[in-house]
């Protein structure tokens, strides 16, 4: 296995719009910001990639604020994996300005990255508006009540969302009682799943659970 590196990623970026892919994946590259850059300006341009898998990467809040800016100019993308990578609640706030105002993209995988509370809230106030993202992975970040709260409140203003997932969240009581009376509620939409397995309430004022992601 021979990692992406900035300067193939550049030249991969450079032919995108004309290649006609529509899945592009590129796991535990190493691309870094140069590289990004050149695949940010790229999403400007394509118009048929729609699956495009960016995990393990190293991807921080520069690099994720990178991305966005491409997406906003951006409308095949419908499937896009951050997963396990450094994005903390900026590089979130970026991605859900993004969000806002991108009308094809249903899928946003962010497990296993440094969300918390902050982050979460960005993205349930991206996720009110939105009428295409049905699905939205937090696993293995850190939301908390603060994020849980929000985003009950957004799944509550929202009715495209069909799966949330807030495993490993450190969710207490109060979150998994919001989400849960969300999603219980008579005009909740038919078959919406919210997984708030794995925050074993009433722990986390006493420890902390370490996830290797």
């Amino acid at each position: 296995f021979t990692p992406v590196r900035a300067r193939g990623l550049a030249a991969l970026a450079a032919a995108l719009p004309a290649a006609k892919l529509r899945r592009l994946s590129l796991e535990d590259g190493c691309f870094g910001l140069p590289g990004l850059g050149a695949l940010a300006a790229a999403l400007r341009a394509t118009r048929t990639l729609t699956d495009l898998v960016l995990s393990a990467n190293n991807i921080d809040d520069a690099a994720a604020a990178l991305l966005a800016a491409g997406l906003r100019d951006n409308d095949s993308i419908e499937v896009l994996d951050l997963s396990s990578n450094r994005i903390a609640d900026k590089g979130a706030a970026s991605l859900a300005e993004a969000l806002a105002g991108h009308a094809a993209l249903r899928r946003l995988d962010l497990h296993c990255n440094a969300v918390t509370g902050l982050g979460a809230v960005a993205l349930a106030a991206a996720l009110e508006g939105s009428r295409s993202l049905a699905e939205l992975d937090l696993e293995a970040n850190a939301v908390g009540d603060q994020g849980a709260l929000a985003l009950a409140n957004a799944l509550a203003a929202n009715d495209v969302v069909t799966h949330l997932n807030l495993r490993w969240n450190m969710v207490s009581e109060a979150g998994l009682a919001a989400l849960d009376a969300v999603l219980t509620a008579p005009e909740s939409p038919r078959g919406r799943q919210v997984d708030t397995r794995k925050n074993f309430p009433g722990q986390w004022r006493s420890a902390a659970v370490v996830l290797d992601c």
